[in-house]
C-alpha cells in the first residue's frame, strides 16, 4: 500500500531575462540583433499531489518446480492547484484551463517461474524458465502541471515578447550587468520590417489525458553448466501507450505558401518573413491572435520496445569472476520527450510539414548494439582488481535547419538535403561538396541516401562509444584486520584522463565521452519573396562530434573510499550459505551457522533408522537401512573434513570466490552420495513404506534449491 502526499512552492522560469539572435558574426560584432525574444509574468506556482496505490498479490507454488506471481495493482492520482477558467481558451480550443482530471487505473500482472533440476548426479537446479506479463503506469511529471499554472492566458500567466528586424532593441550589455539599465520588455517602434508579439501563451489538458503506461512482457531462459558457469537469454517487449505529447491548438495548419524546391508547407505568408534575415514569428499563423502557442497537452503518443539480451557468466579455478553480455535492442516511438517545457515537447519530435501530426520513428533513446564485460581478477587473498568495459552503438538525430522556417514557432524543422551538383546555387551545392568530402562516414551515408528530400526524423547515426571504468579492492587478513577493512581505488572514465594527459586541454579528441554531432545541416541567411525560397548557408562541421570541444564533459575521476566491517563476520554467513550446507567455515559450522552437523541434510537416512517403528520396518530393512545410513554418515564426515582444511588453508577471512571454486566439486560429490543413498533405501522399503517417509528425507535439498521457504530463489521473479 502506497500514499503520497506532495505539496510544492516552484518559481521557475524559461527566457525570463531575453535573448537576443544576430543573423552573422558581423551583425554580433556591429551589435545588430535580427531578433529579440522575452518571456515575461508571474512564475511563482503552488499546488499539491496525491498519488496513492493499492497491490494485491499471491504467490503460488504448482510444483516443485513451477511457481506462479499474480496480482493486481490500483492506483488513484490527483493534482491540486489549477488556474481559473479561461473562457476564450475554452470557446476557441475546448480546452479548460481549469480542471485537471483525477485518474483511477487497475493494471494486471502475472509471472512464472520454471526450475529443471538436475539428475541424481547432480540434483541442483539446472535450467531456469522466467516469464511474465503485465501492465506498468507511470506518472505525468509536475512540470506539465506547473507550465499550466503559469500559462493560463489570463493577464496572470507568461506573456511572450516576440521583436523582429529593425523593432528588435539594441542591447545594452554593460547596463544589463550593473542593473544600471533595464532589460526590454517591449519592441522599438521603427521602420519595416517590423513584426512584434506581446500575446500570453498558453498550456492546458486535453479532456482525455491520463498518466502514460505501457504493456510489458518478457521470457527468461538460464542454463548452468561446467559447474561455475550460467549463460542466460531475455527476451523483453514492451508497447507504450497513453504517451503525453504536445500539440499547438493555436496553429492554423492551412499551409499559406510551399517552398520552391523544398515541397514544404510555410504557415505564414511570405510578406512575414524578413528577407534580409529570413527570420519570422508566429503571429501570422495563429487561428486567434490575441493568444500565441496554445499548447495542448494529451495522451495521444505510443512506442515499442524491444529487447534481447544474452549473457554469460561464472569464474575460473582461480576465483577470476567473469561477466560478458551482449544487448540488441529496438525501440519505435512518437516523441522522445521525457522532460522539461512543453516547448520542448512540441519541438522535440522534429518536422517535415504539420507539427501536430505525429510520425513514428527510432526513438532517440535507442541503443541498438551494447556490450558489457566485467572481470574481477583477485591478484592474491587480499587484492582484486576489476575492470568494467562498455561498447555501445550511437544513438540517433536529424538534420536539422537552425531557424523556424514553417512558421509554427519552433526551431524544429528537418533540412531538405540538396545535392552537391544541383543544388540552386553554387554556395550551397559547393558547401555540399566539402562537407560529404570531409564529414564522418555515417553522416554521408545518411545525406546520399535522402538526397532529395526533407531528412527523416532520426534518420542518422551516432558513432559507437567505448568506456571503460577500473577499480583495486583490497581487503587485508593480516595485522587481525581478517578482511574487515576494505580499501576501494576507483578509476571512473580514465580515458578522459588520458585524452587529456596526452592531447591536453586545448587539442581533446574526446577519448571517453559519449559522442554527440553537431546536427545543424543549414543556416538560414536570408529568404527570396519571389521565387519562395530561403537562402541557406551549409553547415560544414554537420556529421562531426562535439565531444572534444564542448564544455559538457564526463570527467576522469579519481575515487578512494574505505569500509570497516564491525561486529558480525557477514563475509563467513554468506559463504557457509553458499557452500550448500557442507563444511562452512570455521567458526561458523560449530555455532550452527553451518550446517555441517545438521544430519537432516548430510544424512537423512538417519532419520528412516529413527522411524522405524511408525514404518515398521523388518529386521532385514533395519539391518540394510543403518548400514546405508553409517556408510552416507562416514563419507560426508570425510568430505567436511576435507572442506574444512580447503577454508583453513584460505585464511581466516578468505574470498568466498576463491574458496567457492576451489570447494565445490567436492560439495557436488556429497550432494550425489545423498541422492544415491536414499535411492538406495528406497529400493529396500515398499512402496506403501516409502508413502509414509516425510518430504525432507526423500529431498533434503529442497528448501536450499526451490523448497518452500520464504526467501527468494534463484529463479524467483517478483510482481
Amino acid at each position: 500500500m502506497l500514499y503520497n502526499w506532495q505539496e510544492n512552492d516552484q518559481n521557475t522560469g524559461v527566457n525570463r531575462y531575453g535573448s537576443f539572435t544576430y543573423n552573422t558574426l558581423a551583425d554580433f560584432l556591429n551589435n545588430q540583433p535580427a531578433l529579440f525574444t522575452r518571456t515575461l509574468g508571474d512564475q511563482r506556482t503552488t499546488g499539491s499531489s496525491v498519488n496513492s496505490a493499492l497491490y494485491l498479490g499471491d504467490i503460488r507454488r504448482i510444483s516443485r518446480s513451477l511457481q506462479l506471481t499474480y496480482g493486481v495493482r490500483g492506483e488513484y492520482t490527483t493534482f491540486n492547484g489549477a488556474p481559473g477558467r479561461n473562457a476564450a481558451i475554452d470557446s476557441t480550443f475546448g480546452l479548460r484551463t481549469d480542471v485537471w482530471a483525477s485518474e483511477t487505473h487497475v493494471s494486471p500482472r502475472i509471472g512464472f517461474t520454471y526450475t529443471i533440476f538436475g539428475d541424481s548426479s547432480s540434483p541442483a537446479p539446472i535450467w531456469f524458465v522466467r516469464g511474465g506479463f503485465g501492465e506498468f503506469r507511470g506518472r505525468a511529471p509536475s512540470n506539465l502541471y506547473t507550465a499550466a499554472q503559469q500559462g493560463s492566458g489570463l493577464g496572470t500567466g507568461l506573456v511572450q515578447v516576440t521583436c523582429l528586424g529593425a523593432s528588435a532593441p539594441v542591447p545594452t550589455w554593460s547596463g544589463y550587468a550593473t542593473g544600471a539599465t533595464a532589460i526590454p520588455s517591449a519592441c522599438n517602434a521603427g521602420g519595416p520590417p517590423i513584426t512584434s508579439l506581446s500575446t500570453p501563451q498558453v498550456t492546458a489538458f486535453a479532456s482525455d489525458f491520463q498518466a502514460p503506461r505501457s504493456w510489458r512482457g518478457n521470457l527468461s531462459l538460464t542454463r548452468r553448466f561446467w559447474e561455475r558457469f550460467t549463460a542466460s537469454v531475455d527476451a523483453q517487449y514492451a508497447w507504450g501507450e497513453a504517451l503525453y505529447g504536445v500539440q499547438d491548438a493555436n496553429l492554423n495548419t492551412t499551409p499559406r505558401f510551399t517552398l520552391a524546391d523544398e515541397g514544404r508547407p510555410v504557415y505564414v505568408p511570405n510578406s512575414s518573413i524578413a528577407p534580409t534575415t529570413g527570420f519570422t514569428t508566429v503571429a501570422a499563423s495563429r487561428i486567434n491572435p490575441q493568444f500565441a502557442q496554445v499548447y495542448k497537452i494529451g495522451s495521444q503518443l505510443a512506442s515499442r520496445t524491444m529487447q534481447v539480451t544474452a549473457s554469460l557468466n561464472g569464474f575460473t579455478a582461480q576465483g577470476i569472476n567473469l561477466n560478458l553480455s551482449y544487448t540488441f535492442q529496438r525501440a519505435w516511438d512518437q516523441s522522445s520527450w521525457s522532460f522539461g517545457p512543453p516547448l520542448f515537447g512540441f519541438q522535440q519530435p522534429t518536422t517535415a510539414a504539420n507539427p501536430n501530426l505525429n510520425e513514428w520513428a527510432a526513438s532517440d533513446l535507442e541503443r541498438r548494439h551494447n556490450i558489457i564485460g566485467t572481470v574481477t581478477w583477485p591478484l592474491n587473498s587480499s587484492l582484486e582488481v576489476t575492470f568494467i568495459g562498455r561498447l555501445t552503438s550511437g544513438g540517433h538525430y536529424s538534420p536539422l535547419v537552425a531557424s523556424d522556417i514553417n512558421g509554427d514557432g519552433a526551431r524544429n524543422d528537418r533540412a531538405f538535403i540538396y545535392s552537391s551538383t544541383s543544388a540552386p546555387d553554387t554556395g550551397i551545392s559547393n558547401g555540399m561538396a566539402r562537407l560529404l568530402a570531409k564529414t564522418s562516414s555515417e553522416a554521408r551515408s545518411c545525406l546520399l541516401r535522402q538526397t532529395g528530400a526533407i531528412a527523416g526524423r532520426n534518420s542518422c547515426d551516432q558513432p559507437w562509444f567505448p568506456s571503460l571504468d577500473m577499480q583495486l579492492n583490497w581487503r587485508p587478513d593480516a595485522w587481525g584486520l581478517q578482511r574487515r577493512l576494505a580499501l576501494s581505488l576507483s578509476f571512473i572514465n580514465p580515458m578522459a584522463g588520458l585524452d587529456q594527459l596526452i592531447n591536453g586541454e586545448n587539442h581533446l579528441q574526446g577519448w571517453g565521452q559519449q559522442p554527440f554531432v553537431d546536427n545543424t545541416l543549414l543556416y538560414v541567411r536570408g529568404f527570396d519573396p519571389a521565387t519562395n525560397r530561403y537562402k541557406y548557408e551549409v553547415n560544414e562541421r554537420f556529421g562531426n562530434a562535439l565531444s572534444g570541444t564542448t564544455a559538457f564533459r564526463q570527467p576522469f575521476l579519481l575515487q578512494l573510499q574505505a569500509r570497516f566491517t564491525y561486529g558480525m563476520n557477514t563475509t563467513q554467513e554468506r559463504m557457509g550459505f553458499a557452500m550448500g550446507g557442507f563444511g562452512g567455515p570455521p567458526g561458523a559450522a560449530g555455532a550452527g551457522g553451518g550446517m555441517l552437523n545438521n544430519s537432516r541434510v548430510m544424512n537423512p537416512l538417519a532419520q528412516l533408522v529413527e522411524m522405524k517403528d511408525s514404518l515398521k520396518l523388518t529386521d532385514e530393512q533395519l539391518k540394510a537401512v543403518t548400514q546405508l545410513s553409517d556408510s552416507l554418515a562416514a563419507r560426508s564426515t570425510r568430505l567436511g573434513e576435507e572442506i574444512r582444511a580447503a577454508v583453513a588453508k584460505a585464511g581466516n577471512n578468505p574470498d568466498p570466490a576463491v574458496v567457492f571454486s576451489s570447494i565445490r566439486p567436492k560439495l557436488e560429490e556429497g550432494r550425489k552420495n545423498v541422492t544415491e543413498a536414499i535411492k538406495a533405501a528406497q529400493a529396500v522399503l515398499t512402496a506403501e513404506q516409502w508413502k509414509l517417509v516425510p518430504e525432507t528425507v526423500k529431498n533434503p535439498f529442497a528448501n536450499m534449491f526451490g523448497g518452500p521457504q520464504g526467501q527468494r530463489r534463484p529463479g524467483e521473479q517478483r510482481p
